[in-house]
């Protein structure tokens, strides 16, 4: 592997770390910033429903795909307000919002809870995540090739003088072979 080679690839895998440092933090914040947003439906829920057990249909109101839960003898929990699929499974602790597959979900200390669906949250993180690929692998391949350039660039007047010591080696001489054919 030539030197240029050797160099563009230590100035890529260099930016290839600032790129995923950047990305992944750009990354998270965004996803906890869309979550973040979703978990204030949650935390309306959970004051309502700590305020008064009777508030279910209007926590029900807060969202479209919204159930309410309530916590079985054997700890599971069950739906008693709203329609969901039938196979739900929410492994939630009180009063720590938590996001299920699609499903925002919260507990509240008197045993009930409150879940609703948003696949629109998801889809937007999966977009999004697919765009930080795209532009993340346009990135790397901008970097490799433009260090590959600068490298090529700087190393220009290394190899000018490489070739320069070989006609020396080859003649023996010091004389310009140019200057020598300009003389006959």
């Amino acid at each position: 592997m030539k030197l240029r080679t050797k160099i563009a690839l230590a100035m890529a895998g260099f930016m290839l770390f600032l790129l995923i440092t950047s990305f992944g933090v750009a990354w998270l914040v965004s996803r906890q910033q869309i979550v973040d947003a979703r978990y204030d439906v949650l935390r309306q829920a959970l004051s309502l429903l700590e305020e008064d057990e009777r508030n279910q249909q209007a926590v029900l109101s807060l969202h479209e795909d919204s159930v309410v839960l309530e916590r079985q003898a054997n700890g599971d929990w069950g739906i008693i307000g709203g329609q969901a699929d039938g196979a739900l499974r929410f492994p939630v602790n009180f009063g720590e919002p938590a996001l299920v597959d699609d499903w925002f979900v919260i507990a509240t200390s008197n045993g009930l809870g409150y879940a609703f669906q948003d696949a629109a949250v998801s889809e937007t993180l999966q977009t999004l995540a697919t765009i930080f690929l795209v532009i993340f692998l346009i990135a790397v391949a901008m970097t490799f090739l433009g260090s590959l350039w600068i490298v090529r660039q700087g190393l220009n007047p290394l190899r000018r003088l490489e070739s320069t010591m070989e006609r020396i080696t080859e003649s023996g001489t010091l004389e310009n072979n140019r200057c020598r054919q300009g003389q006959r």
